[in-house]
């Protein structure tokens, strides 16, 4: 399947200036921040989610898929992102209890 292999290559390799925007925005805010713009590339705000939802199920001892749906709930019941709150449970400012 043709179609498919493009697909897969496209994200394997993507085409130079089609990085994801979230990078492009970590690095922007590093080089505010007075960051190293070569760190800024490690991190994404999707690895903040990622890192977030392994907390939370840490904290409540769920799968991932529980633990990303209530981190959605509560940015969803707060009227804040996702990566909002990702962002409070990486900072130890927000903890998800068991109901």
């Amino acid at each position: 399947n043709r179609d498919h292999d493009a697909w897969r290559e496209f994200h394997r390799r993507p085409p130079s200036g089609a990085q994801p925007a979230s990078a492009k925005i970590s690095r922007r805010r590093a080089r505010r921040a007075g960051g190293k713009t070569w760190l800024s590339g490690l991190t994404t705000d999707q690895d903040e989610v990622y890192q977030a939802v392994g907390m939370i199920m840490a904290q409540l001892g769920t799968d991932a898929e529980e633990a990303l749906a209530r981190l959605r709930a509560s940015a969803f019941a707060q009227g804040r992102t996702a990566l909002d709150v990702a962002h409070e449970v990486i900072t130890h400012r927000k903890r998800f209890d068991r109901d």
